[in-house]
């Protein structure tokens, strides 16, 4: 777990910080099982399995602006909103 983020509540996913620069990290209180960005026209960006409760990733390859992101756990899907700023 990263330092002063505390743990999410049951069923909430959490994409920290936001906005991001370099690194962005999604947390959920079960298992992630898949990570899928995509920018603002709706092109993927980035699509990876993941396991575990937390996945940190590296976002200075992408653009400034807004993406969706697309996380899917033990538990369902659900699309988030990250901004990425500099």
């Amino acid at each position: 777990t990263v330092a002063n983020h505390p743990d999410p509540r049951p069923g909430t996913i959490c994409i920290y910080p936001n906005p991001a620069d370099n690194l962005a990290f999604i947390t959920f209180s079960d298992n992630l099982k898949r990570i899928t960005i995509f920018d603002a026209t709706g092109q993927l960006v980035f699509e990876q399995s993941v396991e575990g409760r937390q996945f940190e990733f590296n976002i200075s390859g992408l653009s400034i602006g807004i993406y969706l992101v697309r996380v899917e756990t033990s538990s369902g899907i659900a699309t988030r909103r990250l901004t990425i700023q500099r």
